[in-house]
């Protein structure tokens, strides 16, 4: 199975799980009143020790060229704001800090105790 995101495909195992956090209604109620960013999505996949890991995922089709310097920090930067964004709404929504009252994370509370990031 394939997924589409920014003109990209992800091969995504049939057993995966995944939140397109930009896709939310609690994602688009933040945004309008805090400007948050965040990733495109979080992908839940089961290792072959049979653990979850949680994959965060950020697709970029542009990216500045790092010989030239063009841009290159300004881009790191934005990314890196992005996860840590996503990650603490993951978080504050994990924890009952922030409610989901759609249920859109649900499907992660399962695995989020013994997932590896």
């Amino acid at each position: 199975m394939y997924e589409t995101e920014s003109d990209m495909l992800f091969i995504r195992e049939p057993q995966d799980e995944i939140c397109e956090i930009e896709k939310t209604k609690l994602y688009k109620k933040l945004i309008s009143s805090n400007g948050v960013k965040t990733v495109e999505y979080i992908r839940t996949q089961r290792l072959k020790d049979n653990r979850q890991a949680l994959t965060w995922i950020e697709a970029k089709t542009t990216f500045a060229n790092p010989q030239t310097g063009q841009n290159f920090n300004s881009q790191i930067n934005e990314i890196s704001e992005k996860f840590a964004q996503s990650l603490e709404l993951f978080a504050a929504v994990m924890m009952n800090k922030l409610p989901d009252s759609e249920f859109e994370f649900e499907k992660f509370r399962h695995i989020y105790a013994e997932a590896q990031f």
